[in-house]
């Protein structure tokens, strides 16, 4: 199973929803999660432009995409978002392919990162 870290806002009116009827997130999202295959890692609280944070596991990107489409319609957040994630080696083994690959892109334009000397006036 792969992991995928899962960020979520509430709108105004889930927030009041959650004031008055305080019940645990983990609770209302681990059946679907489950439905999907998967399994919830762990879910923190977060405040600021996210609310929401967490990592699940899903069998294949179906699954967790399944699961942040029904997060999404349901209109309880203004935003979700579901990110594959990679283990360290499986990001290495990304760059050495991008080596192995990177004579094959044409780019429609060169960008130089260094900074050209301003010529004298």
């Amino acid at each position: 199973m792969a992991h995928y870290l899962v960020e979520a806002s509430y709108t105004p009116q889930s927030w009041s929803a959650q004031v008055e009827n305080p019940v645990s997130p983990v609770d209302r999202i681990t059946p679907m999660i489950e439905a999907c295959g998967g399994s919830l890692q762990f879910l923190y609280y977060a405040f600021g432009e996210v609310e929401i944070v967490g990592v699940a596991d899903f069998p294949a990107p179906e699954d967790a995409t399944a699961f942040g489409r029904v997060i999404g319609a349901s209109g309880a957040t203004r935003m979700i978002r579901v990110t594959p994630l990679l283990t360290i080696d499986q990001g290495l083994a990304s760059l050495h392919r991008a080596r192995e690959i990177r004579s094959r892109y044409a780019p429609p334009l060169t960008v130089s990162l260094v900074e050209k000397p301003v010529a004298a006036r």
